[in-house]
């Protein structure tokens, strides 16, 4: 599927689907940077911010690198 994205944001939430567990429906909610959480080597993600259903979730170092490079592109 990475092969086959159309650009970094595609290949972005690619990754994140599929790292972190996260449905499609919550991407959109996503609108804060995330922490970097040095000692894992991973990203933590809060899901639903400010709701009854948050909480939090992690990706992998790839899909980590891939949101960086999408940030610094943007």
């Amino acid at each position: 599927m990475l092969d086959h994205a159309a650009d970094i944001r595609t290949k972005v939430i690619v990754l994140l689907l599929a790292s972190s567990g996260i449905r499609l429906g919550a991407v959109a909610e996503l609108n804060k940077t995330p922490t970097k959480n040095a000692r894992l080597q991973h990203i933590q993600i809060t899901i639903y911010h400010n709701t009854r259903e948050e909480y939090f979730t992690y990706c992998t170092p790839e899909c980590a690198s891939a949101i960086d490079n999408y940030l610094n592109y943007r």
